[in-house]
């Protein structure tokens, strides 16, 4: 049996579309965020597809290059 926390936490793929989805509504490109983020445009798509973990760092760097909360992110809503 998962604990309520587990159940919280999203996969990589939920956390990955929330990133696009919050990308995509700042009219941001996935080159332009990884611009922002001294990244690449393979990378960003990578963490969106959920197909790789990304640091806290990294998380809370995209979090701020799009302008939102980092707990946008990773709330259920």
């Amino acid at each position: 049996m998962e604990s309520k926390a587990e159940e919280s936490i999203p996969t990589p793929e939920e956390m990955g579309q929330k990133i696009r989805d919050a990308r995509e509504a700042a009219g941001v490109t996935q080159a332009g965020l990884a611009d922002k983020i001294h990244s690449t445009q393979a990378q960003i798509a990578r963490y969106e597809s959920g197909e790789q973990d990304m640091t806290v760092f990294r998380f809370l760097q995209i979090a701020q290059a799009l302008g939102i909360d980092p707990g946008e992110l990773i709330s259920e809503d």
